[in-house]
C-alpha cells in the first residue's frame, strides 16, 4: 500500500514537472516596428466631437464630482441599524 501511494505521488509529480517545463511558442511574436493594417482601411487624423456631446459630458462630470458627501454618509447604515429596521432586535 505504501509503495502504491509513493508511486502515484512520483507519477503525478513527474507529469507536473513535464507539463510545466514544456514551454513552446506557437505563434510568432510580431515585430514591434511594423504595423499591419488592412489595405482597404483609410484613416483620417481629424476627429471632431459635437458640442452637445461635450456639454453633456461636462455636466455629467460636474454632477459626479460635486456630490453631497454628507448626504452619502447619512445614507450609509451599519448592520445594527439595518437589523433594527427589519425588526430583528425586538
Amino acid at each position: 500500500m505504501k509503495n502504491i501511494k509513493a508511486s502515484m505521488l512520483a507519477i503525478s509529480l513527474a507529469f507536473l514537472f513535464i507539463a510545466c517545463s514544456g514551454k513552446v511558442q506557437t505563434n510568432k511574436i510580431p515585430n514591434e516596428t511594423k504595423y499591419y493594417l488592412p489595405k482597404g482601411v483609410k484613416t483620417s487624423d481629424k476627429v471632431a466631437l459635437d458640442s452637445k456631446e461635450l456639454q453633456s459630458y461636462s455636466l455629467a462630470l460636474e454632477k459626479f464630482f460635486k456630490r453631497n458627501v454628507k448626504a452619502d454618509e447619512e445614507k450609509k447604515q451599519d448592520i445594527y441599524q439595518t437589523g433594527i429596521e427589519r425588526g430583528y432586535f425586538q
